[in-house]
């Protein structure tokens, strides 16, 4: 989440120079590092940039109380943070699209690879609910829905 990562090390920056700590290039890469994964594990978790903002920050060797002065902006740091997020993964889910569309493409079945099968879809058994061709991959199951 690019959002959520480039708050945590923008705060976390700003904080240490609110308080008169200089921060090495050491210091902040290992902010950068652990913004980046703190923001991967707190995806799906709403309002989890205190979490994180004190992880970061432990991580640097300030007091976790320290978030205190970012937390009154927070609830509307939250809403660029969401944004930037929605964006960035928008953008990255065009270009997986656009460099996988010729391999994902569903249509009427005219779309075939080399051995004749269609790219994405079920292929022609017996009972058709239970075999599956996705490429050059069959699949069988009695227990398919």
């Amino acid at each position: 989440m690019d959002g959520t990562a480039l708050y945590e090390a923008v705060a976390a920056i700003y904080i240490s120079q609110c308080v008169g700590l200089d921060l090495s290039l050491g210091q902040i890469i290992l902010v950068s590092l652990t913004a980046t994964l703190a923001s991967i594990g707190a995806a799906g978790i709403p309002q989890a940039g205190i979490v994180t903002m004190i992880m970061v920050l432990i991580a640097i060797g300030l007091p976790s109380n320290l978030f205190i002065l970012i937390f009154p902006v927070d609830f509307f740091l939250d809403r660029i943070r969401t944004t930037v997020n929605v964006h960035g993964d928008s953008i990255g889910a065009a270009v997986v699209g656009k460099l996988c569309e010729k391999y994902l493409k569903q249509g009427d079945g005219s779309e075939r690879n080399e051995q004749g099968y269609s790219m994405l879809s079920t292929t022609a058994s017996p009972d058709p609910s239970k075999r599956i061709s996705i490429g050059n991959h069959h699949y069988e199951n009695s227990h398919m829905l």
